[in-house]
């Protein structure tokens, strides 16, 4: 009898791997019906059903599905969901890889419909329907990725267009200014006193626009990874005090009271000058920029002692009471191109970029950087620091050398002039030419002209000895480049006139390359728009 009953289970459940009874009122689950080859440790265990069935869909089933178990799994639901119908199917995929279907049929009910009992069994999935089920979950998978890959897109577009309408205005605004002052400047050519401060003030926005320009391009550094540290030997006091000099004259014009307070050794330290000195004149901009008239900003300087591996520790703080930050937008601060939506900063002008390129530059230098704000209040930021300390006692003795050669070096360049010199420039830009040659002639020089690299090689070639003092290299260039032009006249077979001083001279601002234009066989570098007083600091070093 008991044979026949097995068999009779076995027919009916033959659909099924694993069956059990569930009493919704004792909240119990107990096993019915296995598979004999099936391992039930893929499955629930027997007991207080609740529990069992949360730690179920926490353990086994994908997080996509988990939930949606539990909820239809619950006493309450089945309750809910089997009063109206017999049973119901839920199909998931558990984390062994497996997709189960699980069915919930209620087995018995009072008079008054409410339900007691319900068998909740494993369905066997044959393989095309387990093979659509996981079809159709990859494909979900699929398309929220694309949705992800889209809403990506959408953000980077949105971010784009915020960028190009700031950077539209930010542009506009100093080229705006400059057309405007040309035009005075024509029309009161005969007032020299009017034309000199308007062309002040075309200088200023001339420096505006590069900070711009610079500020996109440091953007574009950190992004692809190419910011490296050049570390060398400065005193602690040396770089706050340019900085100061720096910012006085921007708080001065506001008419703000400008506090530095020191607290520190003047300590000799090995640092990137360049990137600490924008890292703080970044935040002591933004302090003068949105703190009013007659305000007060404060630049405190704090030693912190020795931090890891033996270095010198310091904290910067600058401190304002400006218009300060609505706290909502703090979390977002950091974010490239992002500015507060407010009026009263809406006229300054700015692209957002600033904070961005600080804290980028903080992170490479192996800093932090905390903002504590107050809306109309101000704002507080805190800077820590640190520095290799400058060892004395392996690089002093060079120290004495470095500084007599560096006084003697300079005492002779300072005695030179630029007459009797002459200089070959290269340059396929007719305006680059001209200011270069007038400006070079205006201090006793001779220029002779090159528009590609190739004219400037066959010059070369059929000079004489001595015959140019140095050479002005533009890079991009027709017909052959400055780099390739430099290659050429190095591989000159008379060895004097190939080793000609060339001055590299470019708009290509990136580390990458000046590296590229010293490899080539430049003797120096300068970026474009070129700033005269290193030009001539250059052409007297190479001329030594």
């Amino acid at each position: 009898m008991k044979e026949y009953r097995k068999e009779i289970v076995n027919a009916i459940f033959t659909n099924y791997i694993v069956v059990y009874e569930i009493d919704l009122d004792k909240d119990l689950i107990s096993l019915v019906y296995k598979d004999e080859g099936e391992d039930l440790s893929n499955f629930l265990d027997e007991g207080r059903y609740s529990l069992i069935n949360s730690k179920y869909a926490i353990n086994q089933i994908e997080k996509e599905y988990s939930r949606e178990f539990e909820r239809r799994g619950a006493i309450d639901n089945l309750r809910r969901e089997l009063k109206e119908k017999i049973s119901f199917k839920f199909s998931f995929a558990g984390y062994d890889g497996k997709v189960r279907t699980v069915e919930y049929r209620r087995v018995e009910a009072l008079d008054n419909d409410d339900i007691r009992k319900v068998l909740m069994s494993f369905c066997r999935l044959e393989d095309d329907r387990a093979s659509a089920f996981k079809l159709k979950k990859e494909r979900q998978k699929h398309r929220d990725l694309l949705e992800e890959e889209l809403n990506k897109i959408k953000e980077i577009s949105q971010s784009k267009s915020r960028f190009l309408s700031n950077m539209s205005h930010d542009l506009r605004t100093p080229i705006s200014s400059m057309m405007g002052y040309i035009n005075l400047a024509n029309m009161h050519l005969d007032n020299r006193e009017l034309v000199e401060d308007y062309l002040k003030k075309i200088n200023t926005n001339c420096d505006q626009l590069l900070g711009i320009i610079d500020d996109v391009l440091s953007i574009s550094q950190i992004e692809s990874g190419r910011v490296t540290v050049d570390e060398q030997k400065f005193s602690i006091n040396e770089v706050v005090d340019e900085i100061v000099a720096l910012i006085t004259p921007l708080a001065n014009k506001k008419e703000q009271e400008l506090i530095v307070e020191k607290s520190y050794e003047n300590d000799e330290v090995l640092m990137d000058k360049i990137k600490v000195e924008k890292i703080l004149i970044n935040v002591l901009n933004n302090a003068i920029k949105y703190t009013h008239r007659c305000g007060k900003i404060i630049f405190r300087i704090l030693a912190k002692g020795d931090v890891a591996d033996g270095n010198l520790g310091y904290r910067f703080e600058i401190e304002d009471n400006g218009v300060g930050i609505d706290k909502s937008f703090l979390e977002r601060i950091f974010e490239p191109f992002e500015r507060e939506n407010d009026r009263e900063i809406a006229q300054i002008q700015g692209t957002g970029l600033g904070l961005s390129i600080t804290k980028e530059i903080i992170k490479v230098l192996d800093g932090k950087i905390d903002i504590q704000s107050v809306k109309y209040e101000g704002t507080k930021v805190v800077i820590d620091l640190s520095f290799k300390p400058f060892r004395q006692d392996i690089l002093a003795k060079y120290e004495d050398f470095n500084i007599r050669n560096l006084r003697r070096a300079e005492d002779i360049a300072n005695q030179r002039t630029f007459n009797k010199k002459r200089f070959l420039i290269v340059d396929d830009n007719e305006a680059n030419l001209e200011i270069l040659s007038t400006f070079l002639q205006d201090l006793g020089a001779t220029i002779d002209i090159a528009t590609n690299g190739m004219d400037a090689i066959k010059i070369i070639s059929d000079s004489d000895i001595y015959q140019y003092n140095a050479v002005l290299m533009d890079i991009k260039m027709p017909i052959l480049d400055g780099d390739e032009a430099t290659r050429e006249i190095r591989k000159l077979d008379n060895r004097t006139i190939a080793s000609i001083p060339i001055i590299g001279i470019s708009a290509n601002v990136y580390p990458m390359d000046k590296e590229r234009a010293m490899d080539a066989g430049m003797d120096a570098y300068i970026v474009k728009p070129v700033n005269v007083d290193e030009l001539l600091r250059v052409l007297k070093d190479i001329m030594l």
